[in-house]
């Protein structure tokens, strides 16, 4: 079925659009055809716009797509019949966007378009409370968010960029030397050479751990790559808020510890409770607090679920010989001596 078949309402460049978000879907695109898409996107700020609501329109069909169990029929092989009505679907999604409002339609789904530090539209990616998520960019790459984390996306034809604005996320990155992908992190850059790396960024501190390939550091102002330091697996950085830096290396426990919030779960080998509870209450809606010091201090060793904070309170209970007192969303640890 072609563009000229559906009558959707959509302009010819939104009709484009939708071709190419559609045949980014079928898998990624050859040499020629990323060419031909990027001199199209450069041509016009509204070609580079229809095709960000054309990929809005595919994500959110895939959503719902989801939630009503019907994933397994959007994602089997294409045929002609499955490529002509997922184009109708798409091209209607597409049509409501247009009419109600790019921002009012994607924000129903913690997607949100604003303008860039570089200029140009970014999407940024929201995870909740306790959720974690997967989100597959349109050359392939993959960003899995935890907890809590907010990141702007802004692919043009000359670079990939990525902003870590909150949170935590691990970047499983597909090679193109033609695009570089770097992820901002406050003053810093990080530049994914064909690599997986993991960034954390509180307060204070910022993580990146380095699986697979090479990430190399570079301070945002300049963008310069002389004299950064470049980290490889089993590797990582702590960036601390006064600009100074830590390298270490990372053995495959420490890697495996730190990445596990991948499969829900939280490991602690001798840290304090105060440390623990700051971990658990990342995850769970209700707070978990010591006002004991002594207490605080008490070290915790245990593998627990990100999605059961009372399995985590009902262990510190047996363990600490401590009693919870719950207060509506508050959760007081306690000495009962």
């Amino acid at each position: 079925m072609t563009a000229g078949d559906n009558d959707t309402g959509l302009n010819p460049i939104d009709l484009e659009a939708l071709r190419w978000a559609l045949l980014m879907e079928s898998g990624p695109l050859s040499p020629e055809d990323q060419r031909q898409l990027d001199a199209w996107v450069a041509e016009s700020s509204r070609h580079q716009g229809a095709l960000v609501r054309a990929q809005a329109a595919s994500l959110y069909l895939d959503r719902l797509g989801a939630f009503a169990s019907g994933r397994r029929a959007l994602e089997a092989p294409p045929s002609s019949r499955r490529v002509g009505r997922r184009w109708v679907m798409v091209a209607a999604a597409a049509s409501v966007i247009g009419a109600v409002g790019l921002g009012a339609w994607l924000g129903r789904d913690h997607i949100h378009i604003y303008e860039s530090w570089g200029g140009g539209p970014s999407i940024s990616y929201v995870s909740n409370r306790g959720e974690l998520k997967d989100v597959k960019l349109a050359d392939g790459s993959v960003m899995t968010l935890n907890t809590q984390t907010e990141v702007r996306v802004r692919y043009t034809k000359e670079h990939r960029d990525i902003h870590l604005m909150r949170g935590e996320a691990l970047f499983t990155v597909v090679h193109d030397s033609g695009r570089p992908f770097t992820v901002r992190i406050g003053e810093w850059t990080a530049a994914a050479l064909g690599t997986a790396f993991e960034i954390r960024s509180d307060t204070e501190t910022t993580n990146i751990t380095v699986t697979e390939g090479v990430v190399e550091l570079r301070r945002a102002q300049t963008g310069s790559a002389g004299g950064s330091p470049r980290l490889t697996r089993n590797q990582e950085a702590v960036l601390h808020a006064d600009g100074t830096m830590e390298l270490h290396a990372a053995s495959d426990s420490d890697i495996a510890k730190r990445l596990a919030w991948r499969n829900r779960l939280v490991v602690f080998e001798g840290e304090s409770l105060s440390q623990a509870l700051a971990e658990m209450n990342r995850y769970s809606p209700r707070r978990m607090v010591v006002e004991d010091p002594q207490l605080a201090r008490r070290q915790i060793v245990g593998v627990f679920s990100t999605r059961d904070t009372q399995t985590f309170v009902s262990g510190m209970e047996a363990t600490l010989g401590v009693e919870a007192v719950e207060s509506g969303h508050t959760i007081l640890l306690r000495n009962t001596n």
